[in-house]
């Protein structure tokens, strides 16, 4: 039962530290290509589909403190400088001044909040059959005639549409997130699955395995679980916190470290690449290498001498699966193996350290 917990243990150290890596890579992609950001402004440039209201909305303060708007801009500079993040509040704000704006007198500033709700209505009605029609007239229907109401609901309604945006944000990101999962899994040759077949055998591997990744879960929790070193993708609709040159370049150091002691593992347990491993996975698929100091691939029944042979197809395609598992493992984040691995931790041993008061109050044994 041990050695399964061990495997176990080594396993999903693994995979959290996989975790880690990739959700840093996609990570840093995001903030690279300016996902979010260009994200909302696709849906943004979608829901304000009237030139002149978008063109209002993107001139106030409240959403580009610049002042610039999308008129003399293309597609792919508007993306570029678009905020990742606009708060509820100041998009309906902004969203109420540019209705208000396009049928008020030019100069002019309207504070009655009747003749706002009045000047927004008459802009919304002059609008031909759009999705910004239909999403002002939904909250124009939830005012009943206040302006407050009118402003609470295009909130709650810019709320409703992040959410569901988060939603595709996400999907996209887990999938950049099983992509760098896999690379990383062929590039270290992280084949879980002769690494598992190893610890089965190998007990002082085993006993390194779990050593390690015991002494890391204690730091982690040590240090106020460093699972959480790096934070899961962000919804498009969520204040994105702005990583300072000290956060990045912590971030660049933490994930060296974990690269590197992944790589050491990998290394003992005689997985990873080098020129004999190399040769076997594509000797496996009947590419013929030289194999020079290197041992004879697993016989058959029917095959013998250096032929690949039916063993060494199998173990190749093993590899495949090994990386495949390895993809799927890091879309699950590191918080979710980091826990896994934390409770496994605590089967295998006796179990949290009792309290102190507990210990005192039991009942001492009696002198023979």
């Amino acid at each position: 039962m041990n050695v399964f917990v061990d495997i176990a243990i080594a396993v999903i150290f693994v995979f959290a530290t996989i975790g880690l890596m990739t959700t840093a890579i996609a990570e840093a992609l995001a903030s690279f290509m300016k996902s979010r950001a260009r994200t909302l402004a696709r849906q943004l440039r979608s829901l304000l589909d009237d030139k002149d209201i978008k063109d209002r909305f993107y001139g106030n303060a409240l959403i580009r403190l610049d002042r610039e708007t999308g008129s003399g801009m293309s597609d792919k500079m508007f993306d570029q400088t678009h905020p990742s993040y606009i708060s509820p509040k100041a998009f309906a704000r902004s969203l109420i001044m540019a209705l208000a704006d396009k049928t008020a007198t030019a100069g002019s500033i309207v504070l009655d909040q009747t003749a706002i709700l009045t000047s927004v209505t008459q802009s919304i009605s002059a609008l031909p059959s759009s999705s910004l029609r239909d999403f002002g007239r939904g909250a124009l229907l939830d005012a009943q005639g206040s302006l407050e109401r009118f402003e609470t609901s295009l909130a709650d309604r810019y709320d409703e549409t992040m959410m569901r945006l988060s939603g595709e944000f996400k999907r996209r990101q887990q999938l950049v997130t099983f992509l760098a999962g896999f690379v990383l899994a062929v590039t270290l040759n992280i084949d879980v699955i002769a690494y598992a077949k190893r610890l089965q055998t190998d007990e002082d591997l085993r006993e390194k395995a779990v050593a390690t990744a015991t002494a890391y879960s204690e730091l982690c929790q040590a240090a106020a679980n460093c699972a959480g070193r790096v934070s899961e993708t962000d919804a498009v609709g969520d204040q994105p916190q702005a990583p300072g040159d000290d956060d990045i370049a912590a971030g660049v150091k933490a994930l060296a470290k974990d690269l590197q002691r992944l790589n050491g593992q990998l290394s003992v347990a005689a997985l990873g690449w080098n020129s004999c491993t190399w040769r076997a996975f594509w000797n496996g698929f009947g590419m013929s290498l030289l194999r020079e100091n290197c041992p004879a691939p697993a016989k058959t029944a029917d095959v013998t001498g250096d032929d690949p042979g039916e063993g060494r197809f199998i173990a190749s395609l093993a590899s495949v699966l090994s990386w495949l598992i390895a993809a799927f493992a890091a879309v699950l984040g590191a918080p979710f193996w980091f826990d896994i691995l934390s409770k496994f931790i605590r089967l295998r041993g006796t179990g949290n350290k009792p309290d102190e008061n507990t210990v005192a109050s039991l009942p001492s044994k009696p002198a023979s």
